[in-house]
């Protein structure tokens, strides 16, 4: 019986403090923003990394010399390493591609992002109003603060879906994963922030690590930094 003793307090414990966060101020605001990191979250296995493109063609490299592990997979948050971006996820193990191959891809990239244009407006004022909740319940109340704000979250929330629905095949997404997509917007319309990061999570196949690294401003710091990853993890 004595065993079990301390984890009955542990359990008391987090119960008593979730109950605290749920009645205090910010609770409401502390569990959406809790939401949001969780759902920008992703791991990278080893040998694979991130890159996103900018407007000249140019892919930049997103890595870490030491990166945070789970399960010896890198943990990686959109919302902080590539926020409101689509992003390319290559692999050292990929087939090699002509350099044509590699840049049509990344210019795929580019042009998908300007057509999401519309997309980033709405994630990013789905942002903006995640930072003014904790704001507005500060100075007048968690209820009017949801009151206020919640209908435009899951209205921004829809317009992500309708345009997720409307421009599925300009980003390479199939209906049933675009139709998955918009749902889980409409349901959890935090979701709606991290919305590049699901479009470029289910886009395939993925591009070798060291053509992309071909393209990058400065090739060899590309290199030197996958090499210093790789060795991280002992590969």
């Amino acid at each position: 019986m004595g065993s079990y003793t301390p984890v009955l307090l542990q359990k008391a414990r987090l119960s008593r403090m979730l109950e605290e966060l749920a009645a205090s101020k910010f609770g409401f605001w502390v569990v959406a923003w809790i939401m949001t990191l969780a759902d920008s979250a992703f791991l990278l296995e080893p040998g694979k990394f991130v890159f996103t493109v900018s407007r000249n063609t140019r892919p930049e490299l997103k890595v870490s010399a030491i990166p945070f592990t789970m399960m010896n997979k890198e943990l990686v948050f959109a919302i902080y390493s590539v926020p409101f971006r689509l992003f390319l996820i290559s692999s050292i193990a990929a087939p090699n591609q002509t350099l044509q191959k590699t840049f049509k891809r990344l210019s795929s990239i580019t042009r998908r992002e300007r057509r999401a244009r519309s997309l980033l407006l709405v994630s990013s004022v789905a942002m903006l109003l995640l930072v003014a909740g904790p704001l507005v319940a500060a100075v007048r109340g968690v209820q009017y603060s949801i009151i206020l704000l919640l209908p435009a979250l899951y209205g921004l929330g829809i317009a992500a879906s309708v345009l997720i629905w409307s421009e599925r095949k300009h980003f390479g997404l199939s209906n049933g994963t675009a139709l998955k997509i918009s749902a889980e917007l409409i349901l959890c319309p935090v979701c709606s922030i991290n919305v590049f990061k699901r479009i470029s999570l289910v886009q395939a196949p993925q591009a070798n690590t060291f053509s992309v690294a071909y393209f990058c401003s400065s090739p060899k710091q590309a290199l030197t930094a996958i090499k210093d990853n790789l060795r991280f993890y002992g590969e």
